[in-house]
């Protein structure tokens, strides 16, 4: 009996055991409320990866291509998708996007939408080829700009350059130029890109973040009164 009492004692008369959730229990509700935030988050970019694949040999002359939500236009003379133009071209094997005679390149989201760039495969063409590309990102805060060197090595299957991009976030306009160094005519800055690393970040409603929240507690609540 004493034993009885002495239990009893421990619980609130007017409170049914197992309604509150311990303080365990509670840490782990928030960490797991933490963790939906953040496994929402993750899936709230949106990453594109413009590869050219899939779309036909085409010569752009005044004109644009969409690929997704994006729009691939030029300034200048032309420029080219296609696989492969020969020996003295470099190249990757699949399709690129190729600029011909000091073309520029832009790169911009057919919405209107920003994005961030992340990175590409760049490389010089033929002939009197640039020895860098110029990317430059113009957005709300302003403009952004960096310079790629390439390595001037013509490989018709492996003379492309993987680059790595920071600091150009939440942008409008891609835009890509060849760079002449003093041996090469400026008026044929052949280069080429591909495998362009783009990703729109989408900020999850508030709304939904407090619902998988409020969902996640209420599952393990549930479930704690059953075990009890």
């Amino acid at each position: 009996m004493e034993s009885i009492l002495s239990n009893t004692a421990r619980q609130p008369s007017c409170l049914p055991t197992g309604v509150f959730p311990s303080r365990s229990l509670t840490m782990k509700l928030i960490k797991l409320t933490l963790f939906l935030i953040g496994f929402v988050a993750s899936f709230s970019a949106n990453a594109t990866l413009i590869d050219f694949e899939g779309t036909p040999d085409a010569l752009l002359i005044n004109g644009y291509i969409d690929i997704g939500d994006y729009r691939v236009t030029h300034s200048g003379f032309a420029a080219y998708i296609t696989i492969s133009l020969g020996a003295g071209f470099s190249g990757n094997g699949t399709q690129r996007l190729i600029s011909l005679n000091a073309s520029t390149i832009t790169i911009s989201d057919i919405t209107g939408d920003s994005f961030d760039f992340l990175g590409f495969d760049g490389a010089e063409s033929w002939g009197f080829f640039p020895d860098k590309i110029a990317v430059t990102g113009i957005g709300a805060a302003g403009t952004v700009q960096a310079l790629f060197d390439l390595d001037l090595i013509k490989d018709p299957l492996n003379g492309f350059q993987h680059f790595d991009v920071s600091g150009f976030s939440n942008i409008t306009q891609l835009i890509f130029a060849g760079v002449c160094n003093t041996n090469c005519n400026p008026v044929f800055l052949d280069f080429s890109i591909d495998n362009l690393q783009l990703a729109k970040a989408s900020v999850p409603e508030p709304n939904s973040i407090g619902l998988l929240a409020i969902g996640a507690l209420g599952a393990a609540f549930s479930r704690r009164r059953l075990k009890s």
